[in-house]
């Protein structure tokens, strides 16, 4: 963008200042406003805040034709709208969701006693995720915003006994089990692999956490293991999208 130099007698140039004091004066209030539509937008936006920011450094920085400023504004505005408001970027943009997993040779969840629940911290890998914290170090999953949510559990498990075994979804820490989240095996001796999986609806909070916990149902005080041969939670907000 080339400078405009101003010519003329001192006359002219002094009422140029002015039409351009005028001028920039409106434009700045044409950014002020634009910065309070984006920052009414609850979505990843770092290039477009860049380029203004690097829009407004130019505007302090030099003194070109104030149209061009306002002509740069309009059709960044108009880019905004069209890339956030598009339909088939609202899932990818405002829709939470998160995957955590585990897939391998086996993970071990040991079981001493009895109707005791034990959480599964074998998970190793985060799967896709968008505006949720999936945690390996905790083997968990926190969605970040008050909503429905759709959070499925899939499973492959065998045990060396023959024994019963409850294994579900719960929130914080254990303390809160999803309702209709859980599933029922009956291992057989040898550690025959045996597959489950489940799919709940949720409210959830920004600040809940998601487990799998198990516990045992039947051999009383002993010693049994429960291997995982895999294990994944997806979760999906499916609630209102929020701006």
């Amino acid at each position: 963008m080339a400078r405009t130099a101003i010519q003329g007698t001192d006359v002219e140039k002094i009422v140029a200042a002015e039409v351009y004091r005028a001028e920039a004066s409106a434009l700045n209030k044409r950014i002020q406003a634009l910065e309070a539509y984006m920052k009414g937008l609850e979505v990843p936006r770092k290039s477009y805040d860049s380029r203004i920011a690097a829009l407004e450094s130019y505007i302090k920085a030099t003194t070109p034709e104030p149209r061009t400023w306002v002509n740069e504004i309009d059709t960044l505005r108009k880019e905004v709208v069209s890339e956030f408001y598009r339909p088939s970027k609202i899932p990818t943009l405002l829709r939470p969701y998160g995957e955590i997993y585990y897939h391998g040779a086996g993970a071990n969840l040991a079981m001493a006693a009895q109707d005791f629940w034990y959480q599964f911290v074998g998970f190793d890998t985060v799967g896709s995720s968008n505006l949720m914290t999936v945690s390996i170090a905790n083997s968990d999953i926190t969605p970040l915003k008050d909503d429905i949510y759709i959070i499925s559990l899939s499973l492959s498990v065998r045990c060396a006994n023959a024994e019963d075994f409850d294994i579900g979804m719960f929130k914080n820490n254990g303390t809160v089990p999803l309702t209709c989240a859980d599933v029922h095996v009956t291992t057989v001796a040898g550690g025959k692999d045996l597959s489950a999986s489940v799919t709940c609806f949720a409210s959830l909070s920004g600040n809940d956490t998601l487990e799998v916990w198990a516990q045992r149902t039947s051999g009383g005080v002993a010693l049994r293991t429960l291997i995982f041969g895999h294990c994944i939670i997806n979760v999906r907000m499916i609630g209102k999208v929020s701006l």
